[in-house]
């Protein structure tokens, strides 16, 4: 039966987007959640994102069982960022709430969530969540923001909170906001498709585009922990996310210096952790990633600098530039191919440097100098070096590496 609304329709009509892929064992408690506490004039949007098992049979069954106030899409298989995106398009409702389909609704969260929107109607409206790790290891963790301490607690100070988010390193996941519609579609504010890491590069195009925040400081969103769920997968399209992230935020510097500190600290950790990735795939895996560095040369940038003073021995010209110089071009150019050519070269650099640093302490382990390394740098590595797996690009330009796509 359809839910009864509390009272007359709501002064704030809430979206519940909810995307669903192969969840039929948790998507009851999900949509239960939800349909427990709506009122009027909410809804629940459900967008069936090409379930291979019986979640698309369920969302049917929810929308039979509770009339208009469920709406539900099938689509094929497009990712997470589609079938929000799908979601967002087909909502009505004055702001959006966004749900994944193996976490909940807290008791109470969307009667807390309209009382604070019908005072304040800010652009989004940023709250907290509570993780429950799931057997065989039951725990329960709360969101560790501090509101008060790290965006300073008074709403009106629009850049002061947005300061606080991005240089207190706050945890950027897409549900922890709920999200005025217009203002998502005044902002083209839609999520990319293709990538995953997708809400690291939505956050912050989403907090530095909002011109008004209200804070909600008690959890209202109950985020399930569960081995074999996307979050504990290792794929090389997290990485392309996280390559994708860096370069929004790094076009974000250029747009709002005053928030060039915080903007930059965000930029370096998600760079960071992309670099760090990339061991653990194969050639394949990697090639395909090197091969995409042309489009982020926000990434190819952090690798060529943090090589620091060697960076210039990643250099094919060999024109003996200084350390200063080269990392000024590095800064200046706008010339992905070339770019990537040079932090691909700088990446393997900085990977053989660390095995044979690697191989001198377990050859050394008194911890004594191995003769002839004890000051040299590592050689410069061929200007070819690339995965097997790669293909070798054709020459190009007079006077330009040889190489200016990277595998």
């Amino acid at each position: 039966m359809r839910p009864t609304p509390k009272g007359a329709e709501s002064a704030v009509r809430l979206s519940v987007v909810v995307p669903v892929y192969n969840v039929v064992m948790f998507i009851e408690r999900c949509v239960q959640s939800v349909i427990d506490q709506m009122g009027g004039g909410d809804e629940l949007v459900l967008v069936d994102d090409g379930s291979a098992d019986n979640s698309g049979l369920s969302c049917d069954w929810f929308r039979r069982c509770y009339g208009d106030c469920v709406k539900v899409i099938h689509q094929e298989n497009k990712g997470l960022s589609e079938a929000r995106n799908a979601g967002i398009r087909e909502a009505t409702g004055d702001y959006i709430v966004l749900l994944d389909s193996d976490d909940w609704l807290m008791r109470g969260a969307l009667a807390q969530i309209r009382s604070i929107l019908s005072k304040r109607r800010a652009d989004v409206l940023i709250g907290k969540f509570r993780a429950y790790q799931m057997p065989p290891r039951d725990k329960v963790v709360d969101d560790p923001a501090n509101f008060d301490k790290q965006l300073g607690g008074d709403e009106l100070d629009t850049e002061r909170i947005c300061r606080g988010i991005f240089e207190n390193n706050m945890m950027f996941t897409a549900w922890r906001n709920v999200v005025n519609r217009e203002f998502i579609k005044r902002n083209a504010l839609m999520f990319e498709p293709g990538i995953l890491h997708e809400d690291e590069e939505w956050c912050p195009r989403l907090y530095t585009s909002a011109r008004s925040f209200a804070l909600n400081p008690k959890p209202f969103y109950a985020y399930r922990l569960r081995e074999g769920s996307i979050v504990y997968t290792k794929t090389w399209r997290k990485t392309l996310g996280l390559f994708a992230a860096t370069q929004t935020v790094s076009g974000l510097i250029k747009q709002y210096p005053e928030l060039g500190k915080g903007l930059a600290l965000k930029r370096d950790e998600l760079a960071g952790r992309a670099l760090q990735t990339l061991p653990q795939f194969d050639d394949d895996s990697r090639a395909r990633l090197f091969e995409s560095l042309p489009k982020y040369p926000a990434m190819s940038r952090y690798i060529l600098l943090l090589k620091g003073n060697g960076a210039k021995q990643a250099d094919p010209s060999g024109t003996g530039e200084s350390t200063e110089s080269f990392d000024k071009i590095v800064s200046d150019s706008d010339d992905g191919e070339l770019l990537a050519k040079w932090a691909l070269v700088a990446y393997y650099t900085m990977v053989r440097g660390a095995r044979e640093a690697a191989a001198a302490r377990r050859a050394n382990p008194a911890g004594t100098a191995a003769p002839g390394n004890a000051n040299s740098p590592p050689p410069n590595p061929p200007d070819n070096i690339r995965p097997a797996s790669a293909q070798q690009p054709e020459p190009t330009r007079p006077g330009s590496p040889a190489c200016s796509r990277p595998c």
